[in-house]
This record gives structure tokens, sequence and C-alpha cells, in this order.
């Protein structure tokens, strides 16, 4: 995302220019149509296709901005069921072969909607997940 960083503005930051630009009794209208036509799924493919929130899953990396992994809320615009926040990479204890070593590690959180996975299935996944993260290599061998 070096366009982010570098200030370069995109299309969305273009549209959302034009949209806070509007009366707010307008940006109110445009948003209930906005809703209506999704809720009838009438959303043209390059209003969906733009936006981050019509999604399986989000990631973000808030260490990227020096800021520790947090919980995220569940976001009820278009229902994505996974957060993941990844946190800053700092030093800190860990053990491994049984000493305390100084190592670098980051936080990670997820966040999910327990509609689409229940405890078990969930646990299983994220100790996957965890398994890949560390090893990436032995990790693999495992998947289908």
């Amino acid at each position: 995302m070096d366009v982010a960083r570098e200030g370069i503005k995109t299309l969305a930051d273009r549209e959302l220019a034009l949209f806070l630009h509007l009366p707010p009794v307008l940006r109110r209208g445009v948003v209930r149509l906005a809703a209506g036509a999704d809720a009838l799924n009438l959303l043209p493919r390059s209003f969906v296709e733009g936006d981050p929130f019509f999604a399986s899953a989000f990631a973000t990396n808030l260490g990227s901005v020096g800021l520790d992994a947090a919980f995220h809320h569940l976001y009820e615009y278009e229902t994505i069921p996974i957060f993941c926040a990844l946190g800053r990479v700092h030093e800190a204890p860990v053990v491994e072969d049984h000493e305390i070593v100084i190592a670098r590690v980051a936080s990670v959180k997820f966040s999910y909607d327990e509609r689409v996975a229940d405890g078990l299935y969930a646990g299983a996944a994220l100790e996957d997940f965890r398994r890949f993260v560390e090893d990436p290599a032995t990790a693999t061998a495992g998947c289908a």
C-alpha cells in the first residue's frame, strides 16, 4: 500500500471527497439509496469491487503505524465475519527449548462471527494459522 503512505489520491479518496461536499440531507439520501440497492442486490460491480468491506475476511497490519494488535468489532455493513489484526513487531521474553530468550514477536488478534464457525472449528483453524505463521515450510504438509 505504498499509494496510501505516499498520500496519492485514489478513486475511493476522490469519491469520498465528492460525497462529503454534498449537503447532509443529500448524503443521507445517497446512503439510503445505496443501502436499498444493496438489499436488492442491485449495486453496480464497480461499487462492490472497490469497497474493502465487501469481503469474506478483513486483515489489517496495525504494526505498520506503530500500534499493537487490537480486537475489532464485527461490522454490519456487508457483514464481514472475520477480522484479523497484526500488531507491531517488538522484543519480548519467550521460552525456547526450556530457556527464556528475547525474541522478536508480534500479536495477532481475531474477531469472528460465531454464525460462520463454531468454537471447535475456529480453534482448529486458528491453530493451523499459528503453525503456518511460525513455520510455513512444515505447516503446508498438513494442508489438503
